[in-house]
């Protein structure tokens, strides 16, 4: 059991991919607050580890729970993509998840407009 979520950060065709086990339900909350400083959103390895650190912010020293990889692990909600190229927020369906049928997929916003929606995953199947 969980709450799987992937916050993805996207540049020159590359992914990095940054997991949360039992944090799913806030992963866009999570990416909200690490735009919203407003720093390196130009540049993917520091947004990268600016996103990483809101997200383990207090389990620092947990062994389980977070991850960071290349590839898709586990997931289990919409994977919100940061594109680091084009400034944007993406919801892309996780292709090994059929299931998963949230009307955000395929949503997109910029960067600047993302800090400042509701990023509840309610609100962001009604935008």
């Amino acid at each position: 059991m969980g709450d799987r979520a992937n916050i993805v950060i996207q540049s020159n065709g590359e992914r990095v991919y940054l997991y949360g086990h039992w944090m799913g339900h806030e992963m866009p909350a999570i990416a909200q607050r690490a735009l919203q400083r407003r720093q390196r959103w130009d540049d993917a390895s520091y947004l990268a580890r600016i996103v990483f650190c809101e997200m383990i912010n207090g389990h620092e020293k947990e062994e389980t729970g977070f991850g960071i990889s290349t590839g898709l692990t586990d997931n289990e909600r919409p994977i919100c993509i940061l594109d680091i190229d084009n400034q944007m927020v993406t919801f892309e369906q996780d292709p090994r998840r059929d299931w998963i049928k949230e009307p955000c997929i395929g949503k997109t916003f910029p960067f600047a407009q993302f800090t400042e929606i509701n990023p509840e995953w309610e609100s962001l199947n009604a935008a």
